[in-house]
């Protein structure tokens, strides 16, 4: 009868610890380290407006599109949007 009482005690101690961790657990957060984080996310989300707005404005003017695709512009901003993107992708996983 002792050995029962023991392994039901343990059971719910075990039990009680595991829905204790998950209800302390299940909201992870995401907080920027320090202010030099924080503006250099803000430079790089506007340093991606600035590249879609100009990328529509070229798709708009005809002759502004053929200076871009001969120029290789696209090819330039996309590797520019990857770039930024990985460095965007590096300061959230630190932050982590």
């Amino acid at each position: 009868m002792n050995k029962a009482i023991i392994l039901a005690a343990f059971i719910f101690g075990m039990s009680y610890t595991v829905d204790a961790q998950l209800r302390t657990n299940s909201n992870p957060t995401t907080k920027v380290v320090n202010q030099d984080d924080k503006q250099k996310l803000i430079a790089y989300q506007s340093l991606l407006e600035a590249l879609d707005t100009k990328e529509a404005w070229i798709r708009s003017n005809p002759e502004e599109l053929s200076m871009a695709n001969k120029n290789g512009w696209f090819i330039n901003a996309n590797n520019t949007r990857k770039d930024v993107l990985a460095k965007i992708a590096l300061i959230e996983n630190k932050t982590k």
